[in-house]
């Protein structure tokens, strides 16, 4: 699985366990919906300062997304 693949899924996962859309996700950074898809199936190689931006959206830190796929998503600021 490629870094982008693994990094993608573990978006996603975050995204899905915050009860987030791609919708949500894409209006707090100002992309397209189809740019998170494009993210969360790894066919863009994110940079530093996006993967800054996807962790102050999603509420959880850099390394959150970077970790394996399998690993628990991380406790955090989830709407009721």
């Amino acid at each position: 699985m490629s870094v982008e693949t693994r990094i993608g899924k573990r978006l996603a996962a975050i995204r899905e366990h915050r009860r987030m859309s791609q919708a949500d996700l894409a209006a707090a950074l100002g992309v397209s919906k189809a740019a998170i898809g494009h993210y969360e199936h790894g066919r863009v190689r994110l940079t530093v300062p996006r993967l800054e931006q996807l962790a102050l959206a999603l509420h959880c830190r850099v390394a959150d997304l970077l970790a394996p796929p399998d690993t628990p998503v991380p406790l955090g600021d989830v709407p009721a």
